[in-house]
Formats: structure tokens, C-alpha cells, sequence
């Protein structure tokens, strides 16, 4: 059943005016206790998963103050992935929970539109502008969809279908669009296992000239490929394939560059600045390697399970699964400047997290823990 809180007009005026005006403040909130996922920011709201009066929802809080201004419950978020990928345009916020996908008005927490398939959709949703893609697998049918939606009506479409064979277990990534003239065109990979019989991992290219195949790797019995969505950046994508990141030119649909490294990633993500790729990985590591030849340029040590990486200025940050501890990294100087606990009382922190310029985000003891960054020492174990 969908309840939406609200709070009354006149309230979020003043609040707004408050918050703006004020410092950044230390506040707590409490955590949803049947699912998470990486805090999102819109102007100066964040959005959290939440509990309030008993139910768990999905919340937008003041950056400042921490004060509530919305608050939408379902019981269909329990669908929610803690690493999922929502997609916000236009004031909008696009959510993949389950079967079901979310369009949530950002400034009043009203819902625009819901679509609902038979089938669980991936957990990741990926827009360029008013164009949106996801992918489900409808299982009884041995057939994966890519439908796309529009992000303003909701109205969808299939643009894509695989059919794969009884026995195999087979995986067709959401497509992440890029610009291409007048229409969007985009990129997505497959993966297939089989029980004594090798399938290698491709990518699929939609472009103005159609659809385009390309093995990214070889034929395995592993069921290993491109497991991840790729990184974009102009017409180059950056895939983690196993344990190689590679390098793809979309314009020439062609590899580029191909660089292994010990390990793969599990529950981090390809992070980019500037002409520098960064990779926290399943050894314990990070590293840091050039975008134009994948020569690796530094790598320091990590821990395993990592989050995925934010980075301030030169301060890139990630938080280790295995030791719930924040790591922070300088990416200038190529040097590991600290790392931090939450206080005893305040429990471990967990994966998702969220850093600007002035506020950390960390979430321990069922709580969000706000911490200014200017004053992080008085909140954080060194």
C-alpha cells in the first residue's frame, strides 16, 4: 500500500530558508531496516532510505539540518538492491525496485508513474535525458527485454530481445545510452552459463548503423564476462572484464587497450577524473591507471568488498566491506591520507555513503550520521 508524508508548504519554506542560511550541522536519522542503497543528491536535499513512525521509506532530509521533507513508503522497496543504480533528470527520480519502476516527483515526493512486468527487472537504470533504459528477464519465456521508457509519460517500449536456451543461464545488461545525432545509441553486454560448455561475453552496440557484436571475452566454462556496466567518457567505454579492464572505441567499435590486473571488482565500480581511471579491487588494492593506455600509474592499499569510490576535489574516499572502515585517498600527492571508524557507539559503517564538499554521510547502528567535513575529526576514530 503507497502512503506518502508530506509536509505542509509553509514548513519546507522555512526550512529552506534555515537551512540555507546555517552551517553544515551534525544530525542523525534513522536507517530503513529492510533494504539501502547509495544516499542520492538533488539541490540541496539527499535522498535516504529511512524509517519513520514505524515503516521504512524512501526520504528526502535537508543536507544541512537533516530536516525530514518527504517520506514515501511501499513495501515493494524491500526489492531494492543496496547497490542498484536509480537515474535522476529533470527533477526525477527513476527507481528500480523488483518488478517494479519508480518515477518519484523529487521536490514533493509525489509519484508521477509506476510501471510493473511480470518479471524482476535489473537493479540498474540508465537515461540520457528524457530517455531511459532497463532490462528484465522474463524466465519462463527463456527471453531477455530491454524496454525504453520516457522518463516524462512513462510510456515504454521493447527495443531489444534475447532468447537463450533451456539450460543456460543467461544475462543481458542494462543498455547505457550515449548522445548519437537525434537518438540516443547505447552499449550493454551478455553473459551465458551452461553447465560443460564454454560461452564467451559480448558486447552489444546500438548505434545509427544498427547492432553491432563484439567479444570481450573469450569462451569460458565460468560464466565470467562483462559483468558490470561500462564507464563512459565521450566515445570510449571502460569495462571490468574479470579481472581486465578494458577499453572500448564506440566510434570504431574496437578495442583500444586491455590491462591485468590481479584482481577484478565485486562491489565497487569504475571511477574516473580526468585522464585517470581508478579501480578498487577484490586484492585489497587501488589502482590508478591512465585513461589513454591503460599503464598503470600508482596503486595503494584498499580493503576487500569495497564500496564505490566519491572523490572532493583531489580526496577520493571508499569504504571497506571487510573492515567498515572509511578510506581516504589524495589523489595528488598519490597517498593514503587517513583512516576512519565511526565512534563505538555509533556502530560500523556500512558500504553506501555519500561525500561533498560539506558533509559525510555514513551510516552505522541502524542510524545516518551526518558529519560536517570540517569538523569530521570530533565524529570519526582515526
Amino acid at each position: 500500500m503507497l502512503k506518502a508524508l508530506n509536509l505542509a508548504l509553509l514548513c519546507i519554506l522555512l526550512c529552506c530558508s534555515c537551512d540555507e542560511a546555517g552551517e553544515q550541522q551534525h544530525w542523525t536519522i534513522p536507517h530503513a531496516q529492510a533494504f539501502s542503497f547509495y544516499p542520492l543528491a538533488w539541490k540541496e536535499l539527499l535522498i535516504l532510505p529511512v524509517r519513520q513512525n514505524g515503516q521504512d521509506g524512501i526520504a528526502a532530509v535537508s543536507r544541512q539540518q537533516g530536516t525530514l521533507r518527504w517520506m514515501i513508503a511501499d513495501s515493494s522497496f524491500a526489492n531494492l538492491y543496496y547497490n542498484c543504480t536509480p537515474y535522476i533528470a529533470q527533477g526525477k527520480l527513476l527507481l528500480p525496485a523488483g518488478k517494479q519502476l519508480w518515477c518519484i516527483d523529487l521536490a514533493t515526493g509525489a509519484l508521477l508513474w509506476k510501471d510493473v512486468q511480470p518479471y524482476a527487472g535489473e537493479s540498474h537504470v540508465f537515461g540520457i535525458k528524457d530517455i531511459c533504459y532497463r532490462t528484465y528477464n522474463f524466465t519462463a519465456e527463456r527471453r531477455a527485454k530491454v524496454i525504453r521508457y520516457s522518463l516524462t509519460e512513462g510510456a515504454h517500449q521493447i527495443v531489444h530481445e534475447v532468447t537463450y536456451a533451456p539450460g543456460q543461464q543467461f544475462i543481458l545488461r542494462t543498455p547505457k545510452p550515449y548522445p548519437c545525432g537525434v537518438d540516443a545509441c547505447w552499449l550493454s553486454s551478455t553473459l551465458r552459463y551452461e553447465p560443460g560448455k564454454a560461452h564467451g561475453s559480448d558486447v552489444l552496440q546500438r548505434d545509427g548503423d544498427g547492432l553491432h557484436r563484439y567479444q570481450i571475452y573469450p569462451p569460458n566454462r565460468k560464466g565470467k564476462g562483462a559483468a558490470q556496466a561500462p564507464l563512459l567518457d565521450g566515445l570510449r567505454a571502460y569495462w571490468m572484464v574479470g579481472e581486465e579492464l578494458v577499453c572500448y572505441d564506440m566510434q570504431n567499435r574496437a578495442e583500444c587497450w586491455r590491462t591485468e590486473l590481479p584482481a577484478g571488482q565485486l562491489s565497487s565500480r569504475l571511477h574516473q577524473s580526468g585522464n585517470l581511471i581508478y579501480a578498487a579491487c577484490e586484492d585489497h588494492r587501488l589502482y590508478c591507471l591512465r585513461s589513454e593506455d591503460g599503464q598503470i600509474k600508482w596503486v595503494l592499499p584498499g580493503a576487500g568488498t569495497p564500496s564505490r569510490l566519491r572523490q572532493v576535489g583531489q580526496q577520493l574516499f571508499f569504504v571497506g566491506g571487510n573492515d567498515a572502515t572509511l578510506y581516504q585517498v589524495n589523489t595528488g600527492t598519490e597517498r593514503l591520507d587517513g583512516q576512519y571508524r565511526l565512534r563505538q557507539q555509533d556502530g560500523r559503517i556500512a558500504r553506501p555513503f555519500y561525500v561533498d564538499e560539506g558533509v559525510l554521510l555514513l551510516s552505522g547502528n541502524r542510524q545516518w550520521h551526518a558529519i560536517p567535513m570540517s569538523s569530521r575529526a570530533q565524529w570519526l576514530e582515526h
